[in-house]
């Protein structure tokens, strides 16, 4: 009791606990698919599913992330208005793509019709989900979007373990009304704490154009973003062969934790340091520095542990990958530089100049294309992580150029 008592006290535990909660469910789900429903219907699922992911990207791009940045730039009065405008942008975003889904497949009958309302149903409760988490922890609402998102993970578990219980096998499209099912009344629960912000007038083509100065360079980031991610991870595997795939996907799961806590803090520090920037350009530079500081002193102990004890770190695992304990090696090193360099990514998100975020991840996906085949060739599974571990340096160092430069108008301002 006095742990959860804790933990409802402390925002930034509430934003970690409730990032998870969202990523141990998706891992837990994942796990009781595949024994439910096999591989097959498994891998149909997680293909839609990916589908669903890049439509989330621009979602993203298009309305979470400016909404982050103007929730904590806006006066009390104008917030209330921009509140109900993204929360309709958001709606007619939703419609256009399940309508337009719907509408593509009637014409081309590329798939049965009730998988295609299935999955419209599916992918729009995910992108409510999603916006409405982003937009209630950004508005400080943090408790309501954890018991959002507990109603919505228990549901998904508590559904899926009574169809083990009863030994039922679903089918893809009860997967979609499943968990789509058990995604509404969570997001009913968002609209209710939400329901007087619906009694302003909205502005949409006002704040849709305000939005799009910065979306016109967050949508290609969001595509870079997503090959910068993946294209090594293919490369290795056309290359190398599906078992150096496996060890990637291994080294990637053993640090998954701290992808959690990235998630997490990035959906509480960006509205404040988007208010911080909006008062004094040196105190967020300020917070920022010391963000870098805390964070390097928390997590690189633990990571250099990691290194030194890889050995049997992988063999507690599996005895079979004790010979990848190098790979294990390099990529503590690289969590070591994506996780101190985390609060540089922040500051030059709140900057309000898109384009340098998506210079920084066209260098990172550039360096990949053209490194890819010759580290992988040489060096296997450790290639691939060396290849993250260059772009990740090239970009956080263009990011620290445009820091420096912000620093010093802002000084020849004063």
């Amino acid at each position: 009791m006095s742990l959860i008592l804790k933990i409802l006290n402390n925002d930034k535990l509430i934003v970690v606990t409730n990032q998870v909660a969202v990523s141990g469910t998706t891992f837990l789900t994942n796990i009781i698919m595949v024994a439910l429903c096999g591989v097959s219907i498994f891998g149909a699922f997680s293909a839609w599913q990916i589908a669903v992911m890049l439509v989330l990207a621009l979602q993203i791009a298009v309305l979470s992330q400016p909404m982050q940045v103007f929730l904590g730039k806006k006066n009390a009065e104008e917030i209330k208005q921009y509140s109900a405008s993204v929360h309709f942008m958001q709606l007619v975003f939703i419609l256009l793509l399940a309508f337009g889904f719907i509408a593509f497949n009637t014409i081309s009958g590329m798939f049965q019709r009730e998988l295609s309302y299935a999955f419209a149903f599916f992918a729009s409760m995910q992108l409510a989900q999603e916006h409405l988490r982003r937009y209630l922890i950004a508005k400080g609402k943090l408790k309501i979007a954890l018991l959002s998102d507990l109603i919505s993970s228990l549901g998904q578990l508590i559904v899926l373990s009574l169809f083990w219980v009863q030994s039922i096998s679903p089918t893809l499209i009860q997967l979609f009304l499943t968990i789509g099912g058990t995604t509404l009344p969570a997001i009913v629960l968002s609209l209710i704490s939400e329901r007087r912000t619906f009694q302003h007038r909205a502005e949409l083509i006002k704040y849709v154009k305000e939005h799009w100065i910065s979306a016109r360079w967050l949508v290609p980031t969001a595509l870079i973003q997503w090959g910068a991610a993946n294209y090594l991870l293919a490369a290795s595997a056309v290359i190398a062969g599906n078992a150096v795939l496996g060890v990637l996907r291994l080294a990637q799961t053993t640090m998954g934790i701290f992808n959690v806590a990235i998630q997490g803090l990035e959906n509480y520090f960006l509205p404040y340091l988007s208010r911080l920037i909006s008062n004094s350009v040196d105190e967020a530079l300020q917070f920022t520095f010391r963000m870098i500081r805390k964070i390097g002193l928390l997590t690189a102990p633990i990571l250099i542990l990691a290194a030194i004890f890889s050995s049997q770190i992988l063999s507690f695992i599996n005895t079979e990958y004790v010979a990848y304990a190098s790979l294990l090696r390099w990529c503590c090193l690289l969590y070591i530089i994506i996780l101190s360099s985390f609060p540089v990514k922040l500051f030059i998100r709140v900057l309000g100049d898109s384009r340098h975020y998506f210079i920084g991840y066209a260098i990172s996906m550039t360096a990949s294309v053209l490194c890819a085949q010759w580290l992988i060739e040489q060096w296997n599974a450790v290639g691939v992580v060396m290849g993250w571990l260059l772009s990740q340096v090239l970009i956080n160092l263009y990011w620290t150029i445009i820091i420096t430069k912000t620093k010093q108008l802002s000084w020849t301002l004063k």
